[in-house]
């Protein structure tokens, strides 16, 4: 039964059969039936575990399971030939018509549907509140636990549809997403022995028809608890889950064990369609469906931080709160489903949406521009509400009916955050020697873990949630690029450590004294993560300036040299040699003091310099004859001074340097290259300080959260 006016149809019109169009499906369907009874059906045949053979009908009254057949055959197709009735109707049509069945002992109407209980104890369900549907188009344009950092063990991700071929098959739309991911898809018909056999899954999702059904209670002997009358007592309430197995009418007593055990009854719903004077007509079926009895007592743990979706009409709503803890039970992390009925016009955007933020996929509408990490899925869930892709109608083409279905969440007592590690920045401490990785992690045994850079597994020093703290070397591979955190087998997002290696040529030259210069050539090196991130999911990136500091093998070799005789007057020469190393390395006597600083949001940077001397200056300003005079050089006021802050977070420490101006030009298309340029300063004698040009290795890519390209 398929419910018209409860659930309607996406992009076409799908029109109910007439009573006379159905006359001949209808009569096909029951010579079927009867021929297969006729031909010698035995009511002695199988079970789920081979321990009743189906004779064992406890207070039946002599109503065998081929009379059970016969009744839900006929139930079926009552119900095909009421179709184009209005629901309400049609409800209280199939409730009447129920009830004139033999060996109903019970039956009744709730929001999904009619139910009845046979006096064998066989739960019937006719669900009532989803209808065939079409395919959505592709990306269509739009209309206190906490999350924790972890993403799922396994990388299993299992995707059943046990709908029929009237409704699209939505798994389609959100397994490549996980499969680009590298998360190894699972095929599971759904079918009650691959539900029971099903196990460790990192992602366990399942659409199909859902609703609450009544189920009878029994003794110890299989018998219904009957009341004076023969009426069933003791009945209750429970959500059920459609699933691929078909109900079968020659082996009515398949599964009778787990149907007494309250874990498995029969369902009538919408399956497939045929076409009718041009129209496309739902068809119902009989399947079986399993209770949150069955999880609890046949379906084995899920994975480890593992996402479990049940994309199912009301399937996380008080009704289904028992499917909900049953699955926590066996270790969901996070368990998603629908508040009300849903549909596929809901369950694509909403569900392509949640799983392209949880993995940073970054190819689903409505994209991020550029592209964004991975969040956790609190961030997730806000954005979608920012974007109303929380909340769908119920019921699109019945403006009476006012209720919306959205899509929510119950986290489990694992800590599951997200699909894949999220790599929010990456900072550069040259004087130990390490990279310092900020994001979310989570906490991986040592063996289930990795970072990468420039293609190397870097060594980690230490692991946290939030941080991860490894060596980086000072040169060579690993030493700059691309960098990547693997847990799991799970990618983040590519973050990009940029190098650049600036040629610095220096002189200064007395100009009252001609022939006499202090000069060298050497380079100054710098490396930083300076590409733009958000902070939150949806947020506008963030262009954060960025500092660093000069690496260990940065070097300005000066000497000073030449010799000046005046007319009439003894020579001057200079002497001295001295190699300037950068500060903040260990004890050094002559050093040199280099910042570096760039600002993404305006495309500018800076480079400060100074040079300092704790012992005797290193050159020697010789006139005439010994001892001489000991001076310094510097490097001049360059452009005026600016200020530079600390690469490290941690220690906001500002330093006010002398510095060269950067002008990189526009910041949404620059490779933050440095060209050739130069500074005169005449304050003490004439200083000349020229640097560049330098392109830099591992240029900031603007896509700064793009995917590895295994990805």
């Amino acid at each position: 039964m398929s419910g018209k006016d409860n659930q309607d149809s996406i992009g076409r019109e799908r029109r109910r059969m007439e009573r006379r169009d159905f006359l001949y499906l209808a009569a096909s369907s029951a010579l079927a039936a009867s021929g297969m009874l006729g031909c010698g059906a035995s009511s002695s045949t199988g079970n789920d575990d081979g321990n009743n053979n189906g004779n064992n009908n406890g207070n039946t009254g002599g109503f065998t399971p081929a009379q059970r057949s016969a009744s839900i055959q006929a139930v079926l197709d009552k119900v095909n030939a009421i179709a184009s009735q209005p629901r309400e109707t049609r409800k209280a049509t199939m409730l009447a018509y129920l009830r004139s069945q033999p060996g109903i002992i019970g039956s009744g109407m709730n929001t999904d549907g009619v139910w009845g209980i046979y006096r064998d104890g066989v739960p019937l369900m006719i669900l009532d509140n989803r209808e065939g549907e079409d395919e959505p188009p592709d990306d269509a344009p739009l209309p206190e636990l906490t999350a924790g950092p972890e993403v799922p063990t396994s990388i299993s991700a299992r995707f059943i549809n046990t709908m029929g071929p009237a409704f699209p098959n939505v798994t389609t739309r959100f397994t490549p997403l996980l499969a680009a991911k590298g998360y190894a898809l699972v095929p599971d018909p759904g079918k009650i022995e691959t539900l029971a056999t099903a196990a460790g899954d990192g992602v366990f999702c399942l659409n199909g028809h859902g609703g609450i059904v009544t189920i009878p209670d029994v003794d110890s002997s299989g018998n219904v608890q009957v009341d004076a009358s023969g009426n069933a007592t003791g009945l209750r309430s429970a959500y059920a889950i459609w699933t691929s197995s078909p109900y079968d009418p020659s082996n009515p007593n398949e599964y009778r064990t787990s149907i007494l055990a309250g874990e498995v009854g029969i369902g009538i719903a919408a399956y497939s369609y045929v076409i009718v004077n041009g129209n496309l007509v739902d068809v119902d079926a009989a399947h079986y469906w399993i209770t949150p009895q069955f999880v609890r007592n046949r379906m084995q743990a899920f994975g480890e931080n593992s996402l479990v979706w049940f994309n199912t009409c009301s399937s996380d709503a008080p009704d289904s709160a028992d499917l909900v803890a049953e699955c926590l039970g066996k270790k969901a992390g996070l368990y998603v489903g629908w508040s009300n009925p849903t549909s596929a016009g809901a369950i694509i955007p909403a569900g392509r949406f949640i799983l392209d933020r949880l993995l940073g996929s970054n190819t689903t509408n409505p994209k991020e521009n550029p592209a964004q990490r991975p969040f956790n899925y609190e961030e997730v869930w806000d954005d979608l509400r920012k974007h109303g892709l929380n909340s769908y109608p119920v019921a699109p083409k019945d403006p009476s009916d006012l209720r919306t279905t959205e899509i929510v969440y119950t986290p489990g007592a694992s800590r599951f955050g997200l699909l894949a590690p999220s790599l929010k920045e990456v900072f550069i401490s040259e004087v130990t020697d390490q990279a310092i990785l900020e994001g979310s992690f989570g906490t991986p045994p040592a063996n289930q873990r990795a970072v990468l850079i420039g293609g190397l597994e870097a060594a980690v020093d230490s692991w946290g949630e939030e941080e991860i703290v490894c060596k980086l070397p000072r040169t060579g591979t690993g030493s700059a690029g691309d960098v990547v955190v693997s847990v799991r087998g799970h990618d983040s997002n590519i973050r990009r450590i940029t190098e650049w290696n600036i040629p610095l040529r220096y002189s200064f030259k007395n100009p009252d004294k001609p022939g006499l210069e202090v000069a060298g050539e050497g380079f100054v090196r710098f490396r930083a993560d300076i590409g733009e991130f958000r902070e939150h999911a949806h947020d506008a990136p963030s262009r954060r300036i960025r500092a660093a500091v000069a690496t260990r093998d940065s070097i300005l070799p000066l000497m000073a040299s030449g010799r000046f005789t005046p007319p009439g007057a003894c020579p001057t020469e200079w002497s001295g040699q001295q190699d300037f190393t950068p500060v903040g390395y260990g004890p050094l006597t002559y050093g040199m003091v280099v910042r570096f600083k760039v600002d993404p949001d305006a495309g500018t940077g800076a480079i400060g310099l100074g040079l300092q001397a704790s012992g005797p200056p290193p050159f020697l300003d010789l006139e005439c004859s010994p001892p001489g005079e000991l001076f310094m050089v510097s490097f001049g006021d360059l452009y005026g001074p600016d200020d530079f802050p600390s690469p490290d977070e941690d220690f906001p420490l500002t330093i006010p340097l002398f510095a060269i101006q950067l002008d990189f030009g526009d910041p949404n298309t620059t490779d933050y290259h440095i060209p050739n340029g130069f500074v005169l300063d005449f304050t003490t004698g004439t200083t000349r300080v020229e640097w560049g040009p330098c392109v830099p290795s591992f240029p900031p890519d603007r896509t700064a959260a793009r995917a590895p390209i295994s990805g």
